[in-house]
């Protein structure tokens, strides 16, 4: 299946040889992610919102096919020489909206994966994605990686507050409120307390002003 967004990697063609299925996808110039963050590059306001924005482009498009990536981390998100952000590695991307995750072999990359990730029988979709890419920005906004999931619900399971280390402690740029409280709910551990499409997302934060900023 392809998707037709500059954010999302193209495949040309994909053919069997040597007892092995391979694919054919265009040379794109650039760094991962992961690349800037092992550099100490905290990315500035306008950098990281437009990262974001410019993924949930592409990402929202695959989610309406019934597709969720599964598997997004700072590796996993090339900047190109363009400057802009491309989504790699759809390998993970087999299972639909609403099928169950012991029918597919588990995926997962700590601490982006997100909780029902590590559940069975649990129900993975478009917002197991949105763990995976708050986490991701959250590294490009702090410099740190994000608090694996389950010990955070160990936590919250013995009736204590979220451990998770807030952005205006680590970040060195302050940043759009409304844009943190996206962050943030798409962080939450609870997998409905996240949104389930990008429409809701932004909904939930319409009322922000861009200029405002929050210490969170």
């Amino acid at each position: 299946m392809r998707f037709e967004h500059p954010s999302i990697v193209k495949v040309k063609r994909y053919f069997e040889a040597n007892g092995t299925a391979y694919i054919l996808m265009p040379f794109y110039p650039g760094k991962a992610l992961s690349f800037y963050i092992k550099k100490g590059i905290q990315f500035k306001p306008e950098e990281v919102e437009f990262i974001f924005d410019f993924i949930m482009q592409g990402l929202d498009l695959v989610h309406k096919t019934g597709m969720v990536h599964r598997d997004i981390k700072p590796d996993n998100i090339l900047l190109l020489d363009s400057g802009y952000p491309l989504l790699l590695d759809f390998g993970a991307a087999r299972q639909r909206l609403g099928e169950h995750s012991q029918q597919m072999t588990r995926v997962l990359t700590p601490p982006y994966a997100a909780y029902e990730q590590y559940i069975t029988n649990s129900n993975i979709g478009s917002w197991t994605d949105y763990y995976g890419l708050s986490a991701t920005l959250y590294e490009c906004v702090t410099g740190q990686k994000v608090m694996e999931v389950m010990e955070r619900f160990n936590t919250l399971y013995e009736g204590k507050n979220d451990p998770l280390v807030p952005i205006a402690m680590l970040a060195k740029y302050k940043h759009n409120e409304r844009f943190i409280q996206m962050l943030i709910n798409g962080l939450q551990v609870d997998q409905k307390a996240r949104p389930k499409n990008y429409d809701e997302w932004k909904s939930r934060v319409h009322g922000t002003s861009k200029t405002q900023y929050l210490n969170w």
